[in-house]
């Protein structure tokens, strides 16, 4: 999940084998090949240990938003997870405060594909504290989600609702009517819009599993609307997102 709040910064770029061995690298994670990444990894250590704090955050972060398009987030989360947390640690060394409480919210998000729901609950813990503490609120936001998510699948539909209901009272439903100005802006648009959809379907099912139809209700109206624009933005019109409410309620 990528937070708009944080913010793109440009760093030099790597040196030419370091830039080599990057392209590989993400080559061989989309093929799986998993036995070249280790290798590559390994060499690709080596040639940043003489690069600068901010030429590392780069290919750490460029690697990272390249494979959670792919399929590795799936397949081997635990490598994106060690890769995340190191960068974490570079960004942090740098006071990039947004960046590493967005990196902090993607860790627990792969974390949780990775089976440990433990460490995810620390990581999007972290966030929230970090996030509310310099009042990156979108960002508090989506780590309540995080905890949300993990308070439901481990069965605690109390805490869960408590913290979705947070989430969800901070996340404003913005109505765009004019175009996005450019595709950045669209597929920006898209992923806010379709991480509303993931709110409003977790608290939807912490809902149910506490009882609480009542307020049910006024839920379906906005997921409605987001039903339409996601529509609207994809050029056909999605059912398979409204599914999930109704045939739960």
């Amino acid at each position: 999940t990528g937070c708009a709040e944080a913010r793109k910064t440009s760093a030099p770029p790597p040196s030419l084998p370091l830039k080599q061995v990057f392209e590989n690298l993400r080559a061989a994670a989309l093929a799986g090949d998993w036995g070249t990444v280790l290798e590559l990894q390994d060499r690709m250590e080596e040639l940043m240990a003489n690069q600068s704090d901010g030429i590392c955050e780069w290919v750490l972060g460029a690697f990272l938003r390249g494979q959670k398009l792919g399929p590795t987030r799936r397949s081997n989360p635990s490598l994106l997870a060690g890769l995340e947390e190191r960068r974490i640690t570079l960004l942090q060394k740098m006071q990039r405060v947004p960046d590493s409480v967005a990196s902090m919210v993607d860790l627990g998000y792969t974390l949780l594909l990775a089976g440990k729901r433990k460490e995810a609950a620390s990581f999007f813990t972290r966030a929230q504290t970090l996030g509310g503490a310099h009042g990156h609120l979108s960002l508090e936001f989506r780590a309540c989600t995080g905890l949300g998510q993990v308070a439901s699948m481990s069965g605690r539909h109390e805490e869960a609702v408590q913290q979705l209901r947070y989430a969800l009272a901070g996340t404003s439903l913005v109505q765009h009517d004019a175009p996005p100005a450019s595709p950045e802006e669209g597929l920006a648009r898209g992923r806010e819009a379709d991480y509303q959809v993931q709110l409003l379907q977790l608290f939807a099912d912490a809902l149910l599993a506490t009882d609480r139809f009542d307020e049910l209700a006024p839920l379906v109206a906005r997921y409605l609307h987001l039903g339409e624009a996601q529509s609207r933005r994809r050029g056909r019109l999605s059912f398979a997102m409204l599914h999930g409410l109704y045939t739960t309620a």
